[in-house]
């Protein structure tokens, strides 16, 4: 009845409306996310999984967040229920009560670090390493993604294409097969070979240059270890069929242990349900996109009320701290964006679920801006003789405070 329609749309619609429903908004032209908040189907969802009436503290030292988050996700899976929990997070030998920032410094951390030990490949498309032995490891770091992206900490978001429609399609084989890039091999030692090989065999266009080209025993060794079908011939007509098979037994078959644990973790507090029924929400969880952080889209974090009355002093602060996020945007050397973003509110992005409110500037006659990344606040100083003075004590407040991390 809608053939343009894509698919995954029309399920997103579904998600949200009766059927009836459904059908008459799309007779209208309506888009599926027309009325509908990414953040806050995203929210409702977290809302009702999390008990807020219920809190659980950790304290961690940031030498061993991994092994910490690795003992508290062991007991998490006798234990489900903790994970809904409010999270308070300490960290070791440092003063400070949790209002939010902590517990996104600890996300993110961990996250990054599961990210080191257990992916490989490019920054914007991570595979699972294919080490055996790491499936128990993978289930954790599935129920670290559910646990911070449910209490407002920052999601994966580059995780690669193909992994991430195998898990999300339960194991669909030909959706999973329209997102294979060979580009997301990881080019290692290990992959050599199966490099040369996929190479030559992309460049043939005749049957006679893919006999010649197979030929080499070691690439036909590669071709049998696939799962080629041994009675399938090799020509020029089956050469994308025998592409597709190759780059699918590098980046799924042979990591399939660990992809497989990934997704078990991922089914913690019912979010991969979650996920599958809000496809269009759930994609940008996972998948790289340009994350690019802007001057106007970091001003319209910021909480405008014109009901306020400033001093000079205030006025003043005010219009260097403009000029300097829109001078940041643009610098080649000092703090990006990100770090003064993460300066604030502990968090180097805009988090999935978004900030609880807009961050509030307030003033201080300090010589240096200091931060309550709890409360999103920051206080600027008022009492700095020029603007070349005020861009320095930000930038060095901003590089000093140490509290910035990986990119999502």
């Amino acid at each position: 009845m809608f053939p343009n329609i894509p698919l995954l749309q029309l399920n997103e619609m579904l998600a949200h409306d009766s059927l009836s429903g459904a059908v008459d908004k799309l007779l209208e032209g309506a888009s599926v996310t027309s009325s509908l908040s990414p953040s806050k189907v995203l929210n409702d969802y977290a809302k009702s999984v999390v008990n807020e009436s219920k809190e659980i503290s950790i304290t961690i030292s940031r030498s061993s967040i991994w092994n910490a988050a690795l003992q508290f996700y062991k007991s998490a899976k006798s234990y489900p229920e903790k994970l809904t929990f409010k999270l308070n997070v300490e960290f070791d030998g440092e003063e400070g009560i949790d209002g939010g920032a902590l517990r996104s410094t600890y996300f993110e951390l961990a996250l990054k670090e599961g990210d080191e030990k257990l992916f490989e490949g490019a920054t914007t498309a991570r595979l699972p390493k294919k080490d055996m032995g790491l499936e128990c490891y993978f289930e954790l770091f599935g129920i670290l993604v559910v646990h911070s992206i449910v209490h407002g900490g920052p999601s994966l978001r580059n995780i690669c294409p193909a992994i991430y429609e195998y898990i999300i399609t339960e194991a669909d084989m030909e959706r999973t097969s329209e997102t294979l890039c060979i580009s997301d091999i990881p080019l290692n030692m290990a992959n050599a070979d199966l490099m040369s090989i996929i190479q030559k065999i992309d460049v043939c266009n005749t049957t006679t240059e893919l006999d010649g080209l197979l030929e080499d025993e070691k690439f036909m060794v590669i071709i049998n270890a696939s799962r080629w079908p041994v009675t399938k011939p090799i020509n020029i007509q089956s050469k994308m069929d025998l592409l597709n098979c190759l780059v699918t037994e590098e980046l799924i078959y042979k990591r399939l242990h660990n992809i497989e644990a990934l997704r078990k973790g991922l089914t913690y507090l019912g979010f991969l349900d979650f996920c599958r029924h809000h496809i269009l929400v759930a994609k940008p969880l996972f998948i790289y996109e340009s994350q690019h952080l802007g001057a106007e889209q970091f001003k319209d974090l910021i909480q405008s009320d014109s009901k306020v009355s400033l001093t000079s002093e205030e006025e003043t602060a005010l219009k260097y701290f403009d000029a300097y996020i829109t001078q940041r945007e643009t610098a080649t050397k000092g703090p990006t964006l990100s770090m003064l973003l993460n300066f604030i509110t502990g968090q180097s992005g805009i988090p999935p679920r978004g900030f609880k409110s807009r961050i509030i500037v307030k003033y201080t006659t300090k010589s240096l801006p200091y931060c309550d990344c709890c409360f999103l606040t920051i206080h600027l100083p008022k009492t700095t003789n020029s603007m070349l003075q005020f861009f320095e004590a930000m930038d060095y407040a901003v590089v000093g405070s140490g509290s910035y991390f990986f990119k999502p």
